[in-house]
Parts: structure tokens; sequence; C-alpha cells
């Protein structure tokens, strides 16, 4: 059982496909919550319109968030887009929450703190 002062890692799954819009306001909703112990993987399908350039640039301006950018070049949906980060997270051993968002989900303030401590 996992106390409630035991701060774990969360890798956050995010999958981009044309919307990169939406994927920074997600990635900002997350900015701001109170939960900070996260690792964003941002998984990329066949980057169609400077998705990674804009995602990157974003990023880059917020060096506080520690994220991975993932660009794949296949035409999948996606279920195999997020098992795909998954098995990488896997063949790395990591043993922390994983948490699969849909790049358009705007995260409340506290709602991986409440995830994670309930």
């Amino acid at each position: 059982m996992i106390e409630k002062n035991d701060i774990r890692e969360v890798s956050i799954v995010i999958i981009n496909y044309r919307t990169w819009e939406y994927t920074i306001d997600c990635i900002q909703s997350l900015a701001k919550g109170s939960y900070r112990n996260f690792r964003l993987f941002i998984l990329d399908i066949m980057n169609l319109n400077d998705s990674v350039k804009n995602i990157r640039t974003y990023m880059d301006k917020n060096p506080e968030l520690n994220y991975e950018i993932i660009e794949i070049k296949c035409k999948c949906g996606f279920a195999e887009a997020n098992n795909t980060v998954l098995k990488i997270l896997l063949d790395r051993d990591y043993r922390g929450y994983i948490w699969l968002l849909n790049n358009d989900t705007l995260v409340e303030h506290n709602t991986l703190s409440s995830l994670i401590n309930d």
C-alpha cells in the first residue's frame, strides 16, 4: 500500500495527431496543477503539420516541465499509439504510475493529486 506522503512519479502519455494546439492546452492545464512529479511523453503520429516543432517551441519556453517527444511514422490509431509508448516505458523498466490522456483533455488543478492520494 502506498502511503499518502509517498510522492510517486507519474508518466503522462499524450498522443498528438495534427492538433498541436489541443496538446499545448492539455500540457498547460497539467503545468498549473498541484502535483508536480510527472514526466510527459508526447507521441506524435506522422508529424503532418509542424506539430512537433510547435510543441517543442512551447516546451523550450517551459524548462520546468520534464518531457520527451516521440515521433512515429505510422498510420496507427489512438490505442496503438498508446501501446507504443507503454512498450517504451516497460522496456525501460518503468515502475511508476502511467496516465493516458487524450490531447484535448483539460485537467483540473487537483486532479492528479486526487488520483495519487485517494
